[in-house]
């Protein structure tokens, strides 16, 4: 029987590994709910589908795919303080995003390595975080 798939060398399986790790990943809340129907709204209402949009785009001009991954995801939990989005490393979830917070969330949470320290003392940015743990900053 013919074998129509190559097998990949040991250095193309490590290549692989790297290329398929991302620094970081981004879940951009996108629910989308008909007015009225749901006593909280919805993030998509709330302007979640605009946030991701921002993302890709920001993520995007740094060309950072390879680095960072974008996705829309359902219901996040809190909707009333919508719109949310959940970022890895650290799964620290940040409620009521605007446009303007997602440059300032790319650069000091996904891109410095001292994010964990920098969310804590910048009060713009602690201000936006509501830990799934529910730790308080």
């Amino acid at each position: 029987m013919f074998n129509f798939f190559k097998s990949k060398s040991d250095s193309e399986k490590e290549e692989s590994k790297k290329l398929s790790k991302p620094k970081g990943h981004v879940f951009v809340c996108t629910t989308e709910r008909e007015e009225g129907t749901h006593p909280c709204g919805s993030c998509a209402g709330r302007g979640g589908i605009d946030i991701l949009n921002e993302f890709i785009f920001e993520i995007n001009e740094r060309n950072l795919f390879d680095e960072i991954v974008i996705s829309g995801m359902d219901c996040a939990g809190p909707c009333s303080l919508g719109p949310n989005i959940l970022v890895y490393p650290g799964g620290v979830m940040y409620s009521q995003v605007q446009k303007s917070d997602v440059k300032k969330i790319i650069e000091s949470h996904l891109l410095d390595s001292n994010a964990e320290k920098y969310i804590q003392n910048d009060k713009s940015i602690s201000d936006l975080i509501y830990w799934v743990t529910g730790k308080k900053l």
